[in-house]
């Protein structure tokens, strides 16, 4: 099916090369687009590629922090 599409294109094979290997990335791509657009408002460590980490862990691991130094204390 995919192959019917591309050999109507007119231009040279690298042409038809060029467009299906753009139109399958771009298919390969969309969910990863929506997701990101759809939550654009995004909290810390949610993104797709956040190096951050997300909130509820900070927190738990300063609440472990705090525990460990009340024991020392």
């Amino acid at each position: 099916m995919f192959y019917t599409i591309i050999k109507r294109i007119p231009g040279s094979q690298g042409t038809k090369v060029f467009v299906g290997t753009t139109l399958m990335l771009t298919v390969g791509c969309l969910p990863f687009w929506i997701k990101r657009f759809k939550n654009s408002e995004s909290r810390a460590g949610h993104d797709l590629f956040s190096s951050e980490k997300p909130e509820a862990i900070e927190r738990m691991e300063e609440e472990r922090k705090e525990k460990i130094l009340t024991k020392v204390a």
